[in-house]
């Protein structure tokens, strides 16, 4: 289902899926489309609000988050050669852990 996730374009997608893998274990779906929508805009706000704290989120058989600050720096344009400053910015890093990276290999394996 995460690898399906992360697939995923529309948060209405991974509402169906959700609704769709309970009916395909034969049980009812306790929770209706809405209740899904709020859970997964409030896991995603709080992914997004922890990585603005500079917390580092773990998903497990996923991988990891983590919010790095890219320095302030000079850098020249390669096409006319003027010199460009960029400002301190951030950024978010995704770690691939190593149960995702086995899985994906294994996917792609299958496909060739």
């Amino acid at each position: 289902m995460f690898i399906y996730f992360l697939t995923m374009k529309k948060k209405g997608e991974f509402v169906d899926h959700v609704i769709k893998s309970y009916m395909q274990e034969g049980e009812k779906c306790i929770l209706t489309k809405g209740q899904i929508k709020k859970m997964y805009d409030r896991f995603v706000e709080f992914i997004a609000n922890s990585l603005c704290e500079g917390e580092i989120i773990r998903l497990h058989g996923i991988g990891t988050l983590q919010s790095k600050v890219r320095s302030a720096g000079k850098f020249r344009n390669p096409q006319n050669g003027q010199l460009i400053e960029k400002e301190e910015t951030k950024k978010v890093r995704f770690l691939m852990s190593e149960l995702m990276k086995k899985r994906l290999n294994e996917e792609s394996n299958k496909k060739q």
